[in-house]
């Protein structure tokens, strides 16, 4: 086979070998070939008028194109030198290879990521030539359902959303070329710290809001619902059993001393202890976290404020004033069944009658969520800290 005015190349093929030769059609030509440093094959010529070697053929044809050329969270450029970068909050791995333009090794996070602590965690958007490999589809509701997903898995270091299809990567970034122009939009998981202010979270801004805006529209349509099919509530009261109470955020800020007495953390907020005007004792959790705090208000909203069950805590009211989420539920004074159980003083150990009595009240709420109620429910996070015992629960 010819492939050019230059070179003659043919290959040959069987269930032993595989090789192929080239020759050239003329021997005055010195030629070499070689595969480079990166791991690309190259055809060079010596060019006798400039004294130098010429690049003639290669493949991939681009550097860029050398699989894993710039190592994880490295970015490749065609243009300029070197041809690798590191991303923004990334590092060479090995600092001696990169001077040496060998990049194989890669880049880390200037500052490791620490599961849970979701409020030092942002994302980084990158406009890239092609989608990185090795990334899982997963089903979600929208683009901030998926940042969420990314977020809150302590294994997943990037995550897209495009064409309603959500794809996240749990392994490191391989093949990362940017294309500013037409490239496709992904978000790297990256500590706040390490972010420049003028892009921490200027990417995904737009998003959040929409979500959030979506949301709020969402809770207050579901509000004025329960007002009209009910006529049951009244502001800052309880009129009648299974309704929901529209709190004003400065009243649970007076019944809760500003905050002053916290009852413990939870996901995605706080939770205090408040008196209602009508002396009540109530138990206010107070959601922190923008997105997933919105995500929860809603759930918790829409499915513990239509259930009623003397084994299940009841959800009063809720404050949706502005950005502040806050779910308002019956007081349990003696906390967390999980107090009870693990703990060094032998005199507050629940003798085997009262397990007994919390066993079949957790069964019974389970049937209830599970079977018995218009819209089943399932817990899934049943555990100690979950069971809140009331004033008779912890009697010995």
């Amino acid at each position: 086979m010819r492939l050019n005015y230059i070179y003659n190349f043919s290959f040959f093929s069987d269930e032993n070998v595989s090789y192929f030769t080239y020759s050239l059609y003329n021997p005055s030509i010195i030629s070499r070939f070689v595969m480079s440093v990166s791991g690309q094959v190259q055809q060079l010529t010596w060019l006798e008028e400039t004294k130098q070697w010429n690049l003639f053929w290669s493949q991939p044809r681009t550097q860029c194109e050398v699989y894993d050329l710039c190592g994880a969270f490295g970015t490749c450029r065609q243009s300029g030198l070197p041809f690798c970068n590191c991303l923004t909050g990334f590092i060479p791995k090995s600092d001696n290879d990169w001077n040496q333009s060998d990049f194989s090794s890669g880049c880390v996070r200037k500052t490791d990521l620490e599961c849970g602590s979701n409020k030092e965690i942002s994302f980084l958007m990158v406009k890239v030539d092609n989608v990185p490999p090795n990334f899982v589809s997963m089903a979600v509701g929208g683009d901030g359902e998926c940042r969420a997903a990314c977020l809150n898995s302590c294994q997943c270091n990037a995550y897209s959303f495009s064409d309603n299809q959500c794809s996240v990567w749990d392994v490191e970034l391989l093949n990362v070329s940017e294309d500013n122009v037409n490239g496709k939009t992904i978000y790297i998981k990256v500590a706040s710290i390490d972010l420049p202010s003028q892009i921490h979270e200027k990417s995904n801004l737009g998003a959040v809001i929409g979500s959030v805006v979506a949301g709020v529209v969402l809770v207050l349509g579901l509000i004025f619902f329960i007002i009209y099919r009910r006529k049951r509530i009244l502001v800052g009261k309880t009129t009648m059993e299974g309704s929901l109470v529209s709190f004003v955020y400065r009243d649970l800020q007076i019944a809760t001393k500003n905050f002053s007495e916290k009852l413990g953390d939870v996901v995605f907020g706080s939770v205090f202890k408040g008196v209602l005007r009508d002396s009540s004792i109530v138990a206010v959790k107070k959601l922190e976290s923008v997105s997933q705090g919105e995500k929860q208000f809603r759930s918790e909203v829409s499915t513990i404020g239509t259930i009623q069950h003397v084994n299940l805590v009841r959800l009063r009211g809720f404050c949706a004033q502005g950005s502040r989420k806050l779910l308002v539920y019956d007081y349990m004074p003696n906390g967390s069944l999980d107090s009870h159980l693990f703990h060094e003083k032998q005199d507050n150990i629940l003798n085997w009658t009262t397990r007994y009595e919390i066993a079949l009240g957790i069964a019974r709420g389970l049937v209830y969520l599970h079977d018995k109620c218009r819209d089943c429910i399932i817990h899934c996070d049943i555990k100690p800290e979950n069971i809140l015992l009331d004033a008779d629960s912890a009697q010995k």
